[in-house]
């Protein structure tokens, strides 16, 4: 019986002790956390207040967005503006963690950001947050996150503008292998009097090894993400009516690090199930791009480097662009980088086309006296390239691009377009046969296929050797 109460005792103790104990380490678990975030491009935390309490504690962060930082000197209008917001805490101390229920954890955070500011713009209910997160620490360690957006909408009167957000959901998990993550939107309209944009289930998700807040401050870590939308309409009102519906794309990137040689392989994957523009329907679009040994050093330097440029104009930019390249090119190029598009496939109303580009830089151990001698380059290249098109397909593409060409002729700037078609009609067939006995096409089977090499400073096209001018 003894043994029964020393057992409920240190129970009881850990229970009303430890939250105690938990609660005076928040301020050094927040200021841990905040020199993480701080490492971030472009992101400054600090604490306005905090209140320790036994079994929870409270206060505000503000946090500051600066978007000429992430963009690092971009162009976009806006990227000299900063955000300022401030977000809301509380933490709850284990071992018995009291919520909305009760949960079994070492803390559980919530930060809220209650949107005031916004809604002078935004419509959603009232007593509801506009952002929340939550993230809970296991006993073990283990880091589990939710988060949300809350629905809205955005009615501008005066121009005749909607917008209605579904709102957002997403859940992560970190562990000790890693960090993952999803979370999806179920929709977005955007309607006006010029028309109107839609997204229609939209998913995101991520695997990481290493943990999250090192990832975001640069570290390198073996990778995967996902992006998927089910539907994307575009519908433009105007002289003319243009619409774009697009459905079932798909977009992954994967990436793999080499830790014995010290280089990155990152995957790139799109697929598109149709895209119809107006009445046009493309379908089974796949665009597979890999860019393969990738030089660790170089991607180092370069985040080093890339923080750098924040704040500074233009010309100062461009010194240290050169800089930088003349510093660090030799590592990137000596890991004999690639880039090849492995698949670009897709199936048109007229016939099909496909094809793939390998490129490889090898062999190089040191920069030439002029980077700008395309011998040098040429001499270190290795590329293979195939494209195969549907006769259909080729006369297609060429039609457009000789209408293009002449509606930028000014000899033809009082024609009309059915004028300028039917002239571009009839001259693609003899460009087209011109290309062929010139050797840039072969014909076969009624496709037009281009083959490419190449190798040791030769190059092949289509089976036959062509000078080159360097």
């Amino acid at each position: 019986m003894k043994k029964r109460y020393i057992v409920l005792t240190i129970v009881l103790a850990a229970i009303l002790i430890l939250p105690k104990y938990i609660s005076t380490q928040v301020s050094s678990n927040i200021d841990q956390y905040i020199t993480e975030i701080n490492k971030i491009n472009g992101y400054n935390v600090e604490v306005v207040e905090l209140k320790d309490g036994w079994f929870s504690s409270n206060g505000t962060l503000k946090v500051k967005i600066s978007l000429a930082q992430m963009a690092a000197n971009s162009d976009i209008p806006w990227a000299d503006d900063d955000t300022e917001v401030l977000l809301d805490f509380t933490s709850h101390h284990g071992p018995v963690i009291f919520t909305d229920g009760l949960d079994i954890g070492l803390i559980n955070w919530e930060l809220v950001y209650n949107g005031d500011l916004l809604r002078s713009k935004l419509d959603w209910p009232e007593d509801t947050n506009f952002y929340e997160l939550t993230i809970g620490k296991g006993l073990l360690g283990g880091i589990d996150m939710e988060d949300r957006i809350v629905p809205f909408s955005v009615i501008e009167e005066s121009e005749n503008q909607k917008v209605v957000f579904s709102g957002y959901q997403g859940e992560g998990e970190q562990s000790g292998s890693g960090f993952s993550y999803e979370g999806d939107m179920k929709s977005f309209q955007f309607t006006s009097d010029e028309g109107k944009f839609e997204i229609e289930n939209f998913e995101i998700s991520m695997e990481s090894e290493g943990e999250l807040f090192a990832a975001m401050s640069g570290e390198i870590f073996e990778s995967n993400a996902a992006m998927k939308i089910d539907k994307m309409n575009l519908l433009a009102v105007g002289e003319t009516e243009q619409s774009v519906k697009l459905k079932e794309l798909l977009f992954s990137v994967e990436s793999e690090i080499d830790e014995q040689e010290q280089f990155m392989n990152i995957a790139q994957n799109l697929k598109i199930e149709s895209v119809k523009a107006m009445d046009y329907d493309v379908t089974d679009i796949k665009l597979d791009v890999e860019t393969n040994r990738i030089s660790l050093v170089f991607i180092k330097a370069y985040q080093e480097f890339a923080k750098s440029l924040s704040g500074l104009d233009e010309y100062q930019m461009q010194q240290q662009s050169m800089s930088f390249i003349t510093q660090n090119l030799l590592p990137l190029l000596q890991s004999q980088p690639q880039l090849n598009i492995s698949k670009l496939s897709a199936n048109l109303p007229e016939g099909k086309i496909s094809g793939h580009s390998n490129n490889q830089l090898v062999g190089i151990d040191a920069m030439p006296d002029a980077t700008a001698d395309p011998k040098f380059w040429i001499d270190h290249t290795v590329s293979e390239t195939q494209l195969e098109l549907d006769k259909d397909v080729a006369n297609l593409l060429f039609t457009r691009y000789v209408t293009s060409q002449l509606q930028l002729n000014p000899q033809t700037a009082e024609m009309s377009q059915e004028e300028i078609e039917l002239i571009a009609a009839q001259q693609v067939p003899n460009m087209i046969e011109g290309l062929k006995l010139q050797g840039f096409l072969v014909e076969k089977d009624d496709k037009l296929i281009l083959e490419f090499s190449l190798k040791d400073g030769n190059a092949v096209l289509n089976g036959n050797a062509i000078p080159l001018p360097y």
